[in-house]
């Protein structure tokens, strides 16, 4: 099913059966006061949102930027998870990201086997035996060559 609504805000919906219920909504709110989304895309169950991406127009003297909201199960509300601001920073876990990647909470690092290149410069990775634990970065040493440097290696 297909439907358009005409109303403050016009609504694209496409509808699993002939119900209300929308399966994914493409939405456009002409209010540009605040930190309502200008244009967005929900996926929706049992009447309400359960995921949303959210493209917000940029309101006098800001950028605009871009959310990704999901819904934990039994929750009522979504929550922002992931945020672009219009300086090309992205938050996860914070709605003012600081930094190119500002994550509020741990990141996991995998180990990484490929061989150390230009490429994979600046790269960390996460490895372990049966009796050490170790934290490598790839760095170039010397004028073409490369090589996973340890940063720290744990025993037990």
């Amino acid at each position: 099913n297909f439907s358009v609504g005409q109303t403050f805000s016009s609504d694209v919906k496409f509808n699993e059966t002939q119900t209300a219920e929308s399966i994914v909504t493409f939405e456009n709110s002409r209010n540009d006061l605040g930190n309502v989304p200008f244009y967005g895309l929900a996926g929706s169950s049992n009447g309400s949102d359960v995921a949303k991406i959210s493209f917000y127009r940029g309101v006098e003297g800001e950028s605009g930027f871009l959310t990704f909201s999901t819904k934990e199960e039994n929750a009522t509300n979504l929550t922002e998870r992931l945020r672009i601001d219009g300086k090309g920073n992205v938050g996860i876990g914070t709605d003012s990201p600081g930094a190119k990647l500002d994550v509020d909470g741990g990141v996991k690092i995998a180990n990484d086997s490929d061989t150390a290149s230009s490429s994979k410069v600046g790269t960390m990775r996460y490895r372990s035996d049966s009796n050490n634990s170790y934290v490598d970065m790839c760095m170039q040493t010397g004028a073409s060559t490369y090589e996973w440097i340890n940063i720290t290696q744990n025993n037990w």
